[in-house]
C-alpha cells in the first residue's frame, strides 16, 4: 500500500511541481499554467500513485536511449491543491513550492471566472524565486 508519506517522498525526488507565465505574442494575454506531476520507469509504482489521484498513466520514450517513462500530470488547480494538501507535512525539498502552489491553487479557486488578482502575480514570481 502507499502511503502519503511515500508520495511525498516520491514528489521530492521524481516530482515536478511547476509554475509559468504563458504569454500570446500576437494579444499580450497570458495565462499562468500549473502543473503536478510524477515520472519514473516503474509503471507498477506510477500506476498506484494514479489510482490515488484518479488519473492515468502517460507512457513515452525519453528519447536518448529509448527508455519508457510512465507519468501522471495533474493541470487543474482543484486537483492539485487537494494532492498537495495530503503530503505537504510530509514533503522536505519542494516543500514551500508545494506551499506557494497550494495558496495560489486556492486563490485561483476563489477568483475562477476573474482576472489574476495582484496577489497570484506575486505568487508566480515568489514561485519562481523558490530553489527546486
Amino acid at each position: 500500500m502507499i502511503t502519503k508519506e511515500y508520495i511525498a517522498g516520491f514528489i521530492d525526488g521524481e516530482g515536478h511541481i511547476g509554475m509559468r507565465i504563458n504569454k500570446d505574442k500576437r494579444t499580450e494575454k497570458f495565462s499562468v499554467c500549473v502543473k503536478l506531476c510524477v515520472v519514473n520507469t516503474n509503471k507498477k509504482v506510477i500506476e498506484e500513485i494514479g489510482k490515488i489521484w484518479d488519473k492515468n498513466v502517460i507512457e513515452r520514450s525519453n528519447g536518448q536511449n529509448n527508455l519508457k517513462l510512465y507519468e501522471i500530470k495533474i493541470e487543474n488547480v482543484k486537483e492539485i491543491k487537494k494532492a498537495l494538501e495530503e503530503v505537504i507535512d510530509y514533503l522536505i525539498v519542494k516543500k514551500n513550492r508545494a506551499k506557494i502552489m497550494i495558496d495560489y491553487c486556492d486563490s485561483r479557486i476563489k477568483n475562477f471566472s476573474k482576472k489574476y488578482t495582484p496577489d497570484e502575480l506575486k505568487m508566480v514570481e515568489r514561485f519562481k524565486n523558490v530553489l527546486v
